[in-house]
């Protein structure tokens, strides 16, 4: 039996130690009951009240205040801490803190005490009178102050630099000279300015009262006084102390380029600029094609205002035969009106007016579209004659002999040409572009030089390449202008087929070049 009991005695103990756990990881917590007080400048008492776990100690950052207690005991019921503060003998407010520290947790009570309101003698046949940087009386005279309800005001006045005194019978008699307290910041227009005298200022702020800055631009404005409360307000004319004052510009029109179509002049014909109106979040630049309007370009835009009239458009090209968005560019717009804008775009020609539109324009979505029969529009499958309709030059065909070069200008005759010098065109419904072959069946493209730049020599292939990417530089979009000429680009290349009056002779040109000087032609159907 003894061996019994000391075999319990031993799984007992055992299990004693077993069971044994640490003690419990307090995790430090700490609430205030409030963080912010005010006190008048009588001064007085405010309290808070402390709940927190773990032991804790207070501390002030002013020697105004004092706390009591100054630290307590963790506990889950809240202490009542009573911050007493001292009087304050100054004009100006001020701020102190109390923080509850305990552990590695801190918290903070602010408190923030008026500042003393001075007892002010009532004057007695008292005339108040403003003198500051004035136009034309720096300082020398006081403008009148007349009574109007509680208030005195001195109307009109006319301020090089937002800069005065208010003053009694024209002295400097210190009960009755009145300005900022010693070290004040510029007052705000149209705010509330709180003013001491100087007496005051040298009996309690250790100098004497300073002039009265207010942060506004020289000009004309209304000064109100309250010698009662020792209250000035410099108030934009027309206006009264606690009135809400528009801010400069709040009156002005509001005026958007947005949501609407507007109509200037491409070339010899119309523009419109659709924002929004047409395609939700979409721009359209469309011009003329007979009397349809066509997309010349199309994307995304948003508009960046700078003002209430002017600002940038930024636009974001979408290209239908890349099947993506090109690099954004922006369209700056300025002197917008309810009526009228200008916008800078350069594939416009630079800057122009446009006229906000007095009726809807259709855009034909739909233009340039094709099915198995072909393109849709003007152009259709068939020989043409590239003339310059100013000059009537037409564009002949390279030599057999060569391969590439700048096909020579000859004169029409009655509008027309010769058959060696019409070119078929051909629409190709998988790039929605089109071919061009001169009379002897070779394919126009544009080449691209050993270095990468590209030629401004139009190149002929008796036969179109296999690849793809090749197959690109023989392609070209037929674009209607909408002065009745063909802006022929390259679908790669974007380099256009155009008449050179400086050279006498055709070429492929960038239009986006700032010297370009070429000029489009127009498709005549050679019959």
């Amino acid at each position: 039996m003894r061996i019994k009991h000391l075999l319990i005695g031993l799984i007992t103990a055992a299990a004693a130690i077993a069971c044994k756990q640490e003690d419990p990881v307090i995790v430090p917590e700490m609430n205030l009951s409030q963080t912010v007080a005010t006190v008048s400048a009588d001064g007085g008492n405010v309290s808070f009240e402390v709940t927190s776990n773990v032991d804790w100690t207070a501390s002030y950052s002013e020697d105004w205040v004092s706390v009591s207690p100054s630290a307590g005991k963790s506990s889950s019921s809240p202490v009542k801490v009573s911050v007493s503060v001292d009087p304050n003998e100054s004009a100006a407010s001020r701020n102190a803190t109390v923080t509850i520290s305990a552990d590695k947790i801190s918290k903070t009570f602010k408190v923030s005490q008026e500042g003393k309101v001075e007892e002010k003698p009532v004057p007695v046949e008292i005339t108040w009178g403003v003198v500051g940087a004035l136009v034309g009386n720096d300082w020398k005279s006081d403008v009148a102050m007349s009574k109007n309800g509680s208030w005195l005001v001195a109307e009109g006045v006319e301020f090089e630099e937002v800069k005065f005194k208010i003053r009694g019978n024209g002295t400097w008699e210190d009960a009755t000279n009145v300005g900022l307290a010693p070290g004040s910041d510029n007052a705000e227009l149209n705010s509330k300015i709180t003013v001491v005298t100087a007496e005051y200022a040298k009996a309690n702020l250790g100098g004497d009262a300073a002039d009265i800055k207010v942060d506004a631009e020289p000009g004309t404005y209304d000064v109100y006084f309250n010698f009662d409360n020792l209250e000035v307000w410099v108030m934009t004319p027309g206006y009264k102390p606690g009135d809400e004052v528009p801010s400069p510009g709040d009156d002005e029109p509001e005026y958007s380029i947005d949501g609407k179509q507007w109509v200037g002049t491409f070339g010899e014909g119309q523009a419109i600029i659709d924002f929004g109106y047409t395609l939700e979040d979409g721009l359209i630049i469309a011009v003329q094609d007979g009397d349809a309007y066509v997309p010349y370009m199309m994307g995304e835009y948003y508009v960046a205002k700078a003002d209430a009239t002017s600002g940038t458009v930024i636009f974001v090209e979408y290209d239908a035969d890349l099947g993506d968005y090109l690099d954004p560019v922006e369209f700056p717009y300025s002197s917008l009106s309810e009526t009228f804008v200008e916008i800078t775009i350069d594939a416009l020609g630079g800057k122009a007016v446009f006229a906000a539109a007095d009726k809807t324009y259709e855009i034909d979505m739909n233009a340039g579209g094709s099915d198995d029969d072909g393109p849709e529009g003007s152009v259709v499958n068939g020989k043409y004659w590239f003339i310059e309709p100013q000059n009537q030059k037409v564009m002949t065909a390279l030599d057999e002999s060569v391969t590439y070069g700048n096909p020579a200008a000859v004169d029409a005759v009655d509008g027309a040409s010769t058959p060696e010098n019409a070119y078929t065109l051909t629409y190709d419904p998988d790039w929605s572009c089109f071919t061009i072959q001169d009379s002897y069946g070779r394919y126009l493209y544009s080449a691209v030089m050993a270095d990468g730049g590209l030629c401004k020599t139009i190149s002929v292939s008796e036969t179109l390449p296999a690849g793809e990417r090749e197959k690109a530089y023989y392609m070209w979009v037929v674009y209607a202008v909408g002065d009745g000429t063909y802006d022929i680009y390259n679908n790669e290349t974007y380099y256009s087929i155009t008449y050179s009056p400086e050279n006498d002779n055709w070429e492929i040109y960038d239009p986006y070049e700032p010297d370009f000087a070429n000029m489009y032609p127009t498709l005549v159907k050679a019959e």
